[in-house]
């Protein structure tokens, strides 16, 4: 099956860019006109190279936009939230759109991972901050873009070894050639870590297939191929309080009893094309497939296992056309279409193997998707104007029939849309307003985990609108960027555990939530060879209407968040960064009654290059220390039993090896 991606809203600057005669296509919906390209965030190039790597999460929550949690825990999945959306995912990531290479990654009903995404081999990070359901479908969270490696020369290759503390060992290795309408890519990584706690081992290799072509000087092509394997992925589990001040190493009892955590294989294969119908316009197509084998072990007995296996299509067509009304505007429409169908089993855990099957259904998500936007640039002013229509069909088929036929369907027509405003006093000082709304489902895993036994769990979609104000000033070596915002949610769909089942996550809805905060980031560059990043923010997420809590506050996310790094490159082959990360407290519990002390630490990266004519090789050495007395890789929000806490280590170090041969023959 077939996903078309034409790409929209917030009007790319060139959704697919085509480049002739030395092809390069960049698929994009982030970046457009002016006042789009302020409002979306690029990883900055230092928290993109100077970071250890052991995967996504290790450069993400350097932003202070994004609070990652789960790094370490690759059963659990990296855990991500921005401005309060997306931490209340029992695993992976929540209402947070993630594509790579202009390919959805998240799945068409919400759910996202990036493990078999090589950190190694991203080049660029673009995000975008709150509610973005005008842009992609289920991205209340926002947006987080990514592209991967392109080979610059005939050709060349790049190796890296990591090694580190508590097992680590990751190595990856991209092989590809560039010519005049051809780049050409192959990358193959693994990754081997032992983990800082019992029953933590994680094992999985990767591997991806990348191939851009000019056919035509109007016709390119971008087709990807990509493959997974996760044999072993343990779960240690939360530990109590006091089970964390006496051994933080430590896994749960019965986490290890019943062989908790999971194995998968999948494959994705993606294809996107651009046609240049003229100087002015254009045609973008896509589509993709991807097949997932998932099978994963629950610290109890009863529904302890899980399998299911998930098959995704999805097609998208558009055009977009410049110079429509004036001489620098965009107007972009579309068309998409997403399907997902998860085949789920679930088994009695006979420590660690299938007993008798409890469970077998089919659940199935499709949506319809039609979207327009038009933005516009003129003298001093910038508008964005976007909206999105869609139809969602969500479909229970119980195959298990000796407790009767709990099939069902549920169906949702939302309308979403945001306008953004924005006036540039002078070609360094600009302000930017703008009004938004979301709509976020439920993902097929939280529609069906019911409580009361089987069927559809009785929740609903969360409803979000909001405003956001932002302010940038860039001088020559200095630029200041604020943001404010306020967004409420209607329906807020808050996890929770039940005792007997600790480790299986139930949700219903909770009220009301009101999300208000104040983000700034301040880049200097003080001399050619001294620059420093500060950046941090501050909110108050209320929960309000909820007749099941007393709550005031919304669980798992930090009520601040502070970096400060400095960068040094005394020479040209030289780096050097240490950075300070601190995260305010957070509550654990919904009643509020567990509070989490804040968590601080710093970070140190090093490296040096040996360059010859053809060949590089940059050592790297780094780590990290904990500045707070109790660390946490996570926090299981609302868990039964008081087990709360995923213990981190306060101490962690790396050396990286990364060598590069290149050779351009036609020079």
């Amino acid at each position: 099956m077939i996903k078309f991606i034409f790409i929209l809203f917030f009007g790319q600057q060139d959704s697919l860019k085509v480049d002739i005669p030395t092809v390069e296509i960049s698929s994009t919906r982030l970046n457009a006109h002016q006042v789009s390209k302020k409002h979306s965030v690029g990883v900055d190039s230092n928290t993109l190279l100077l970071s250890r790597g052991i995967n996504i999460g290790d450069i993400l929550t350097r932003n202070t936009n994004i609070f990652a949690q789960s790094s370490e825990n690759f059963s659990q999945d990296l855990r991500l939230s921005i401005r309060g959306y997306g931490m209340r995912s029992a695993f992976g990531i929540r209402g947070i759109k993630i594509v790579v290479d202009g390919i959805p990654e998240s799945t068409p009903d919400g759910q996202g991972d990036v493990d078999n995404v090589e950190s190694s081999s991203i080049s660029n990070i673009n995000i975008l901050a709150g509610p973005a359901n005008s842009v992609y479908s289920n991205a209340t969270g926002g947006v987080i873009e990514m592209s991967t490696y392109n080979p610059t020369c005939n050709f060349e290759v790049n190796s890296n070894t990591l090694i580190g503390s508590f097992g680590l060992l990751k190595q990856s290795l991209s092989i590809g050639s560039k010519s005049k309408n051809n780049i050409f890519s192959v990358n193959l990584g693994s990754l081997n870590f032992d983990g800082y706690r019992s029953h933590s081992k994680h094992t999985n290799f990767n591997s991806q297939i990348k191939w851009i072509s000019a056919f035509t000087p109007k016709i390119s092509n971008q087709m990807i191929v990509n493959a997974f394997y996760n044999p072993t992925s343990q779960d240690p589990g939360g530990l109590l309080l006091e089970e964390v001040a006496s051994n933080p190493r430590q896994g749960r009892s019965q986490s290890i009893l019943f062989n908790a955590g999971e194995n998968m294989w999948q494959y994705k294969l993606s294809n996107l094309i651009n046609i240049k119908t003229s100087n002015l316009s254009e045609l973008f197509i896509s589509f993709f497939t991807q097949k997932r084998d998932f099978q994963n072990r629950l610290p109890f007995r009863n529904d302890g296992a899980v399998a299911f296996v998930r098959n995704i299509y999805g097609a998208q067509t558009g055009f977009k056309k410049r110079k429509l009304f004036m001489v620098d505007d965009l107007l972009q429409v579309g068309i998409e279409t997403d399907y997902q169908k998860d085949e789920r089993n679930r088994f009695v855990n006979l420590n660690g193997e299938n007993g008798a099957l409890t469970l077998d259904q089919d659940e199935i998500f499709r949506s319809l998707g039609t979207y327009l936007s038009y933005s516009a640039n003129f003298k001093k002013w910038d508008l964005l104007l976007s909206g999105r229509y869609e139809n969602i069909q969500i479909t229970l088929r119980d195959q298990f029939l000796s407790n009767g036929d709990q099939s069902g369907d549920k169906s949702y027509v939302p309308f979403t849309g945001s306008m953004r405003l924005g006036y540039n006093f002078t070609n360094q000082w600009s302000v930017n307003a703008s009004l938004i709304s979301g709509f976020e489902t439920p993902t097929l895993t939280e529609i069906i985990n019911n409580p009361e036994g089987f069927g559809f769990a009785n929740i609903d979609p969360a409803y979000t609108q909001g405003w956001e104000l932002m302010t940038q000033f860039k001088a020559s070596n200095h630029s200041i960027k604020l943001t404010g915002y306020q967004y409420q949610s209607s329906n807020e769909l808050v996890p929770y555990q039940v005792a007997g089942q600790i480790g299986r996550v139930f949700f219903r809805n909770g009220g009301k939530s009101d999300r208000i905060g104040l983000e700034g980031e301040i880049h200097s560059q003080f001399t050619s060879w001294f620059s420093s990043i500060l950046s941090g923010s501050i909110n108050q997420f209320n929960l309000s209407a909820d007749l099941t809590s007393s709550a005031k506050v919304l669980a798992g996310i930090p009520e601040n968040n502070l970096r400060a790094a400095i960068i040094l490159s005394p020479t040209k082959v030289t780096n050097i960064m240490v950075d300070f990360i601190g995260n305010g407290s957070i509550y654990a519990d919904q009643n509020n009654t567990i509070k989490i002390a804040p968590q601080r630490g710093l970070n140190f990266h090093a490296d040096y290059t040996f360059t010859t004519k053809h060949f590089s090789i940059t050592p790297t050495f780094g780590g990290r220390y904990m500045l707070s007395e109790f660390n946490y890789n996570n926090i299981l929000i609302n868990a039964a039993a008081n087990r709360y806490y995923e213990p981190l280590s306060r101490m962690s170090w790396y050396f990286k090896m990364a060598m590069s041969f290149k050779n351009d023959f036609t020079k």
